[in-house]
């Protein structure tokens, strides 16, 4: 039986696809999630792709890690329309949920 943590090991799957059924299968247990790694994954280094799931797992924490998440990237300079910092405070969360990445 797949359990977050099995289900998790495949947020850095090269494919946006595959991440992106990661992060719908991962949201309810969101909340369960370790801060630490998702942080990790939200780095500069990783692809759009990888950033953006973790940006939307955060998002699904208490309200001090949402806005701890949202006040570090408003400064990303990532490019691209899906860069998480694009996403940030001035979005609402519909418009986060639905971005196409």
């Amino acid at each position: 039986m797949a359990t977050p943590d099995t289900i998790g090991a495949l947020l850095e799957d090269p494919s946006a696809a595959v991440t992106r059924q990661v992060v719908a299968a991962l949201r309810p247990f969101a909340a369960g999630l370790g801060v630490h790694r998702l942080r990790t994954l939200l780095g500069a280094a990783q692809p759009p792709h990888i950033r953006l799931a973790a940006y939307r797992l955060l998002r699904e924490h208490d309200v001090w890690t949402r806005l701890r998440t949202d006040l570090e990237l408003i400064d990303d300079t990532h490019p691209g329309p899906n860069r998480p910092g694009h996403l940030g405070p001035a979005g609402s969360r519909d418009d986060i949920l639905d971005a196409p990445g």
